[in-house]
C-alpha cells in the first residue's frame, strides 16, 4: 500500500494500492495514520519512499517483535530513532489522529504516548552491519551515493547515531 496527497494513474497502481491521505499536506504523520487505518493487519511496516535499501530480514525480525507494543522502531544511536522505518499497531490510531486534529505533525512527537520496543544496534546489527536499512535519499549526492552501493562501488556503512561506530566493511571479493 502507498499513501499519496492525490490519487495518480502511475504504472505502479497495478501492483500497490493508492491510498489518499486522510489529512491533506500534514506530511508523514498523515501518511502513517492513513495507511493504518486503511490496513487489513493490525500492524503496519511503514518505511519512507525515499529508503532505497529495504532489509526483508530487518523488517521480519522487527515484525516479530510486535507482541504487547503499539510500534517497533530501530534506535540508531541515543537521541535518534528511526520513525519512519518502523512497525506500527492500529492502536496508534487515536493518538495520530489527535495530533493531526491539533496540527502536531511531527511523528516523533507522539513517540512518547506509545507503547513502544525499541530495536538497538546490537538486535540490528547482526541482520544489517551496514544500515543501509536506514540510508535514505534526500538530496543528488545521496541518490549517487545509492548508485554506487548498488553498484558495490561504495562498500562503506551508513553513518547515524551518537557514534557513528560501525564494524568495519566486509572484504571485497576478488
Amino acid at each position: 500500500m502507498i499513501t499519496s496527497s492525490e490519487k495518480k494513474n502511475d504504472p505502479i497502481t497495478d501492483q500497490a494500492q493508492i491510498v489518499v491521505d486522510k489529512f491533506p499536506g500534514k506530511g508523514p504523520l498523515g501518511g502513517v495514520y492513513t495507511g493504518l487505518m486503511a490496513a487489513e493487519n493490525q500492524y503496519s511496516i511503514v518505511v519512507g519512499c525515499d529508503n532505497p535499501f529495504i532489509n526483508n530480514r530487518l523488517l521480519q525480525h522487527m515484525v516479530n517483535l510486535t507482541e504487547h507494543y503499539d510500534a517497533v522502531i530501530p534506535r540508531l544511536g541515543k537521541d535518534m530513532i528511526e520513525a519512519l522505518h518502523s512497525v506500527y499497531s492500529k492502536s496508534c490510531i487515536p493518538v495520530m489522529q489527535q495530533a493531526l486534529e491539533e496540527n502536531r505533525l511531527s511523528i516523533y512527537k507522539i513517540i512518547d504516548r506509545l507503547n513502544v520496543r525499541y530495536v538497538h544496534r546490537e538486535e540490528y546489527l547482526p541482520i544489517d552491519p551496514r544500515m543501509l536499512s536506514f540510508f535514505n535519499i534526500n538530496f543528488p549526492d545521496d541518490l549517487a551515493r545509492a548508485n554506487r552501493i548498488a553498484l558495490n562501488e561504495d562498500t562503506t556503512g551508513f553513518l547515524c547515531g551518537d557514534d557513528n561506530a560501525l564494524p568495519p566493511p566486509a572484504p571485497s571479493k576478488p
